[in-house]
């Protein structure tokens, strides 16, 4: 389903006049490009952590070999 729109506001002046009529809208579409804006922000975040986890990770191990082997 489509929807059009036509706002108007109210300031201590008053009411102003509508709008023009915006471009049509789909909220399934929109639904779906925010579902994939959130996946974009959700591996743009979670990637670096893991990179870096993995480094901590793997210099401890390094860290921990070198102590053992001594």
């Amino acid at each position: 389903m489509r929807y059009v729109f036509r706002v108007h506001s109210m300031n201590k002046y008053g009411w102003s006049n509508f709008s023009v009529v915006s471009e049509s809208f789909d909220f399934t579409e929109a639904a779906m490009l925010a579902k994939k804006q959130e996946l974009g922000i959700v591996l743009t975040i979670s990637i670096p952590i893991v990179i870096v986890a993995i480094c901590v990770i793997g210099m401890f191990i390094m860290i921990y070999g070198k102590y053992q082997s001594s």
